[in-house]
């Protein structure tokens, strides 16, 4: 009987899923290796069991662990999301087997509800989040739902609803008023930055969408500005090759999809970055090139993506802190990754001033602000918003969490 709703917050870096049981909304626990999670990391590993036909595939941590394992012969996709809305991605050849976007989707939940105690067969309704703007260039809304809703239809879940994440994070803030307000909800997640105001009734818990927003811009972002900054330098980016007497930039397309995490999945089999290869006979900084290739070639990605991250969060508590990777040991200061990032903290407000526009609010008209999302915790993040409304309007907390405990708070 397919008596069950969720709610499902399928992010870039992060999934979670929530569940309402009467009044109590509660997120829904997976069984991984590390223990019970109700986050999970929105990655899946792909291996061939020579005993099975078709590949073996983990999820979320499960997955990292049997990469990290086995880095040879496990594909790792990460950052999925981010190609929901791109019209250049039709499918991907992994071991031999074509998968669509809708395809990598389904077997990354399907598996993960292997690890919960919920069947899909019993789910009849889902309440699904997605982005005000999704990530990419000239991204597809259209193409994007059309994807997802095949995802489900695939599924065989009757009822699904697609609800702005902003808007479902209000909900979850929503518990937290005594009286109606007008309330700014900014969520951050790896892909994108979505906006929405709105006037929130606590009474009945029903709301009114005075506008939304949002921008392609988020944590995955400022990771690239990291790698791009820091690391690309010791890989060999803007050196030099001879070619019939000439001196000649090499082309930077392999070294832009090493920062990009859902790229980096697939660079080792791209055209580029063969040719990139052919040309470190010629290249100038050719030790330096071998150290890129060692990361691609030796699926050290991953490895790349956690100092990265690692390195983010300590400059979210100290003023310097060293990305350590391989043999690098690289200082990095708060002030130069704020300065790094500025160009994107101005898109990030652009978009800010455009959902206010649309709302017909200005800022001392909103009541109260919910950040929400792992790069809320940035500084250089929150300090935007304590500046335009006062520290005092600023609240926090479940940021991994609340859009999906929001989703199933929404009536729809």
């Amino acid at each position: 009987m397919r008596d069950l709703t969720l709610g499902l917050d399928f992010g870039t870096t992060n999934t979670v899923v929530s569940l309402k049981r009467g009044q109590d909304v509660s997120t829904l626990a997976f069984n991984t290796r590390r223990g019970s999670l109700d986050t999970v990391r929105t990655v899946l590993a792909l291996w061939q069991d020579p005993s099975k036909p078709d590949p073996s595939i983990a999820v979320g941590r499960d997955a990292l662990s049997e990469f990290a394992e086995f880095p040879e012969d496990t594909r790792l996709i990460q950052s999925l999301k981010s190609y929901a809305a791109s019209s250049l991605f039709r499918q991907a050849v992994i071991l031999n087997k074509p998968y669509t976007f809708a395809d990598l989707m389904r077997e990354f939940l399907v598996q993960l509800f292997r690890l919960s105690e919920v069947n899909l067969a019993s789910v009849g309704k889902i309440i699904v989040g997605r982005p005000v703007k999704f990530a990419g260039i000239r991204p597809d809304e259209t193409l994007a739902l059309r994807r997802y809703s095949e995802v489900f239809k695939s599924l065989d879940i009757p009822n699904v609803t697609f609800v702005q994440e902003p808007v479902a994070a209000a909900h979850a803030f929503a518990r937290r008023l005594k009286h109606r307000a007008t309330v700014l909800i900014a969520d951050f997640g790896g892909g994108t930055t979505d906006f929405s105001v709105l006037r929130l009734h606590a009474q009945d818990n029903t709301h009114e969408v005075l506008g939304v927003g949002g921008v392609g811009v988020a944590g995955d972002q400022f990771d690239y500005r990291i790698v791009t900054n820091a690391i690309l330098p010791h890989l060999g980016i803007g050196s030099h090759y001879q070619s019939m007497g000439k001196s000649l930039t090499l082309p930077s397309q392999v070294f832009t999809s090493l920062g990009r995490w859902n790229e980096l999945s697939f660079l080792r089999l791209t055209k580029e970055y063969g040719e990139l290869k052919e040309l470190q006979r010629y290249a100038a900084a050719s030790a330096k090139l071998q150290r890129l290739f060692d990361i691609v070639d030796q699926s050290k990605g991953l490895a790349l993506y956690d100092a990265v991250s690692k390195l983010k969060r300590e400059l979210s508590l100290q003023d310097t802190a060293t990305l350590a990777f391989e043999d690098l040991a690289i200082n990095v200061s708060r002030n130069e990754f704020e300065h790094w990032i500025a160009d994107d903290l101005t898109r990030i407000a652009s978009a800010l001033d455009s959902t206010l526009v649309q709302s017909g609010c200005v800022d001392d008209s909103i009541d109260s602000v919910f950040l929400t999302g792992g790069t809320s915790l940035v500084p250089a993040v929150h300090q935007l918003f304590a500046q335009r409304f006062g520290a005092l309007k600023l609240h926090a907390g479940d940021e991994l969490t609340s859009v999906a405990k929001g989703l199933s708070e929404v009536q729809t």
